[in-house]
């Protein structure tokens, strides 16, 4: 898939020209993403992505509200708070996906819901990339070169051979219980945005190996495309059509926005390590900190697996919450709460025992810190 940029993508993946035939699947890793995160157990990949657009959160509790579910269960299992959540997690996609499928009883169509509620501008700056594209053929390229900034779950690639008319939406590296509702959503949500930059229903098609009434639901949201059954989600694009100049290209503008593009596709695929992860958790809840079996369940691991890997980031679960409670301690008490009330702020039985945590922490006492960041 050529582009029109010379534009060093320092690991996002070769040049559009030099890609081969079929992408390959990426083993246990995330789909949608380009740096490993593992969805259970002791694999491969010890590090989490900064996070996704929080756009498919919000869509996810529209449709949860309109089917009477309120946030408390859609977003149980999770520390995310919508209206503060500028970047979420795959996992913690992936939660708030598996509580919606659950409490709905997996209901044909529900994908597609939640892709009609995801607006072309929810791609970001992605999204004016997109538009700026020569032809469809371009854009399509540039979305497979940089998927941190990508709205699916399921893993695209180029099928072999199809010469960039044929696209296999793979779930296998997703749960079983949510791969139906995701190869909907991302079908949908793919289709529809392609025809925003062709505006030709006619030359899309769509493959899907689903029970009939999901391809009533993904034929109903198409705006015209043709779905059929077939054995492998698969969106295809008429091969004449895929170098058609775009009603909204725009050449002159297309090398700055893909520079920016890439550069921010970097900025995404930053890795996080465990330990940040744990800090996350923790921090919500330090007046009731989780222990470590409720972390490591929250980060589909097991306790000795998430061990040895803070271990291995040379640090372990009691230095974090001692140094959690430290930081939000220092905050407090330099705003000037008195040390009783910090104490029970962060879960101590009484002043007692935070203060000799706090000089065991700082080789201060705590009354020491009092009102010290305070202005008069």
């Amino acid at each position: 898939m050529p582009t029109s940029t010379s534009t060093d993508r320092q690991g996002l993946g070769p040049r559009a020209q030099d890609r081969p035939a079929i992408a390959p699947l990426p083993g246990r890793r995330t789909p949608g993403t380009a740096v490993g995160v593992t969805l259970s157990g002791d694999v491969d990949g010890q590090c989490r992505p900064v996070g996704r657009s929080p756009a498919t959160l919000r869509a996810m509790i529209a449709v949860g509200q309109e089917h009477a579910i309120s946030q408390e269960p859609l977003l149980a299992g999770t520390t995310l708070r919508p209206e503060l959540a500028s970047r979420l997690s795959f996992d913690e996609e992936l939660h708030v996906m598996r509580n919606l499928v659950l409490l709905c009883d997996d209901a044909p169509g529900l994908g597609v819901e939640v892709a009609c509620r995801i607006g072309f501008s929810s791609l970001g700056p992605l999204a004016l990339t997109l538009l700026a594209c020569g032809t469809a053929r371009q854009a399509i390229g540039l979305a497979l070169d940089v998927p941190p900034l990508t709205l699916t779950a399921t893993h695209v690639g180029e099928i072999a051979g199809s010469n960039g008319s044929g696209y296999a939406f793979d779930t296998r590296a997703l749960p079983e219980d949510v791969r139906a509702f995701a190869l909907e959503r991302d079908l949908a949500l793919c289709t529809r945005l392609l025809l925003i930059l062709t505006q030709d229903p006619a030359a899309l098609r769509l493959e899907v190996p689903l029970e009939d009434r999901r391809i009533t639901a993904l034929a109903d949201a198409a705006l015209g495309v043709q779905v059929t059954a077939g054995c492998q989600g698969t969106l295809r694009i008429r091969a004449s059509s895929l170098d058609v100049p775009l009603p909204s290209a725009d050449p002159l503008t297309l090398p700055s926005l893909l520079a920016s593009t890439y550069d921010l596709a970097r900025h995404q695929a930053t890795r996080v390590s465990w330990a940040d992860r744990v800090e996350d958790l923790l921090a919500a809840k330090l007046r009731d900190p989780p222990a470590m079996t409720e972390i490591a369940h929250q980060l589909h691991l097991d306790v000795r697996t998430l061990r040895r890997r803070l271990r291995d980031e040379g640090t372990s679960y009691r230095e974090l919450l001692d140094g959690r409670r430290e930081a939000r301690a220092r905050e407090l008490l330099g705003a000037g709460r008195n040390v009783t009330a910090v104490a029970a702020e962060l879960g101590f039985h009484d002043a007692a025992t935070f203060s000799r945590a706090f000089r065991r922490w700082s080789s201060h006492r705590p009354g020491q810190l009092v009102g010290v960041d305070r202005t008069d």
